[in-house]
């Protein structure tokens, strides 16, 4: 079972899998287990950063491979919990990591956790993203947060979004968050969710994956298959002319 895919600056794609970490160079795999330094060989999350290290999501700590050796971290270097889900970099070069103990802040020196006690809310945290003002948003349980630097604020079902238990998140192009959900998938656009579900032609409504292609189209994973979607052109709103103002002021058209 394959959990995450990531391609390196080499242009390797590397495979998050319960039996370990494979790469694949375009002609074969070479696979890398605990025997070879990862800190343990079921792996979740991958993401390539700016340095072009790799780094690995395990349910028992993280990796970070820099192409020689791994150097891992667990709770005893600072970790909220060990259980990593996703792992994310934000525009100013930071790291992030969602785990089932809250999400965490890598600076490159020292972890800083961000809980239920810091205003998420939940501890279970199972993604994070930025959106286009450069707000973080925060994947949990029991709904989803958005962080300003200073506080969370906390979206529910209640607030329209399609379920409280957000499984990723996808800022696309236009500006928009996307929410994948057990029930359906909801777009954000900074006042109000828009959910789509199985009766509004989706494959399943637990959406487990979010990709937008250079068209602008959206692939949608979920537990029944994938669907494309592919939204209606915005149209901007009717002008209508009331009045027209010259030497003089006409009304009448």
């Amino acid at each position: 079972r394959t959990y995450a895919i990531a391609q390196d600056g080499d242009g390797h794609l590397w495979f998050a899998t319960e039996s370990g970490l494979s790469r694949f160079d375009g002609e074969r795999f070479v696979s890398f287990t605990t025997a070879d330094g990862l800190v343990h060989d079921r792996t979740y999350a991958l993401l390539v950063d700016g340095q072009g290290d790799l780094w690995i999501g395990t349910d028992a700590g993280l990796s970070r491979f820099d192409g020689e050796r791994f150097v891992n971290f667990t709770v005893d270097d600072g970790l909220a919990h060990d259980d990593i889900n996703s792992i994310f970099q934000d525009r100013d070069g930071r790291l992030w990591f969602a785990t089932q103990g809250g999400a965490l802040c890598y600076d490159g020196a020292t972890f800083v956790a961000f809980t239920r006690a810091d205003g998420l809310p939940s501890d279970i945290v199972q993604d994070i993203a930025q959106d286009h003002d450069g707000y973080l948003w925060f994947a949990t349980v029991e709904g989803v947060s958005r962080y300003d630097g200073e506080t969370f604020t906390t979206l529910t079902a209640a607030d329209g979004l399609a379920n409280d238990q957000v499984l990723r998140l996808f800022a696309d192009s236009m500006g928009y968050l996307w929410l994948s959900t057990w029930s359906g998938v909801s777009r954000y656009d900074g006042t109000v969710f828009q959910t789509l579900n199985r009766h509004d032609g989706l494959a399943g409504s637990t959406v487990l994956g979010i990709l937008e292609d250079s068209q602008g189209r959206f692939w949608l994973g979920t537990t029944s298959g994938v669907t494309c979607y592919h939204p209606s052109a915005s149209s901007p709103p009717p002008i209508v002319i009331r009045a027209v103002v010259a030497d003089r002021r006409y009304t009448e058209f």
